[in-house]
């Protein structure tokens, strides 16, 4: 079997901003809600 390589391909540095939310405690009658939001948009915090 032949190895298969991968081509080079440079892509340019990249900041991002990782948000995670979840709720502490489970609501009766519903999941947690656990999402996570991943942006390269600027997050600011007030």
């Amino acid at each position: 079997m032949a190895l298969v390589r991968a081509k080079r391909i440079h892509y340019p540095e990249l900041t991002i901003t990782v948000i995670h939310a979840r709720e502490k405690d489970k609501p009766k009658g519903r999941d947690l809600i656990d999402w996570k939001l991943v942006t390269d948009m600027p997050v600011r915090s007030d």
